[in-house]
């Protein structure tokens, strides 16, 4: 079974993240805890959730997180920056037109 429905869709909205806060997938999977690296990870963490059926743990593995760092992004960046996630949201859709 395909884990990720509308793969292209979602890599392009995930590129378009990167290239929006100019980073590239070494930075996603870095340690580092920048306040701009966070907010799109969180922003990748919750598109992940969302639109594919991917579990937790599987996400966390791509970006070398464990699920509870996931967990923490998701409801942080709904807190924190809900334009954002409607935006990103609104790009995803856009795509599968």
């Amino acid at each position: 079974m395909e884990k990720l429905r509308n793969k292209e869709c979602l890599d392009k909205t995930i590129e378009h993240i990167c290239n929006d806060f100019e980073l590239s997938y070494i930075d996603l999977v870095s340690r580092r805890r920048v306040k701009e690296l966070s907010i799109a990870r969180w922003l990748i963490f919750n598109l992940l959730k969302t639109n594919s059926i991917l579990s937790l743990v599987e996400i966390g593995d791509k970006y070398d997180k464990d699920h509870t760092s996931v967990i923490h992004g998701i409801r942080e960046i709904h807190i924190r920056e809900p334009k954002l996630v409607s935006k990103y949201q609104a790009v995803y859709e856009d795509c599968k037109r």
